[in-house]
C-alpha cells in the first residue's frame, strides 16, 4: 500500500510538469526548441513497460491533448495515428496478458514512427553525409 501511495504523487508531479511545459513554455517556443523539448523530455517516455505504463499513458494523453492539437506542429507528421494505437490497445480485452498488450503497443508504435522517420527533417540531418 505504501508503494502505491508514493507512486501516485510522483505521477501527479510528472503530469503537472509536462502540462506546464506544454501549456506555457511550448506555446512561445520556436520550432527548434520544440523539437528539442519533445526529443529530450517526451520521447524517452513513449514506450510502455510494466513499471512505466502509467507514466507512458500520461505522456500520450498530454501529447494527444496538447501537442497534437496544434495543427502547425511538426510532430503531426510522424506521430499522427500513434495516439489511436495507444487508445485502441489500452481499451482492449482483459483476457490478454498485460505484458503482451504492452509489447504489442510498443511494436505498433515503433513501426508507425519508424515508417515516418525517414522523411522527418530531424532525422535526415543525422544520415546526411
Amino acid at each position: 500500500m505504501a508503494m502505491e501511495s508514493q507512486s501516485k504523487p510522483k505521477r501527479d508531479i510528472i503530469r503537472l510538469h509536462l502540462a506546464f511545459i506544454t501549456s506555457s513554455f511550448w506555446v512561445d517556443a520556436d520550432a527548434t526548441t520544440r523539437e528539442e523539448i519533445f526529443h529530450d523530455i517526451f520521447f524517452p517516455f513513449l514506450l510502455y513497460s510494466k513499471s512505466r505504463q502509467k507514466r507512458a499513458s500520461i505522456v500520450w494523453e498530454i501529447i494527444n491533448q496538447t501537442l497534437l492539437a496544434d495543427a502547425t506542429s511538426s510532430l503531426l507528421e510522424w506521430l499522427a495515428g500513434c495516439t489511436d494505437i495507444v487508445a485502441k490497445a489500452t481499451s482492449g480485452s482483459g483476457d490478454v496478458d498485460p505484458v503482451e498488450i504492452l509489447n504489442g503497443i510498443n511494436f505498433d508504435l515503433a513501426e508507425k514512427i519508424a515508417g515516418k522517420q525517414t522523411l522527418h527533417q530531424y532525422f535526415i540531418s543525422f544520415i546526411e553525409f
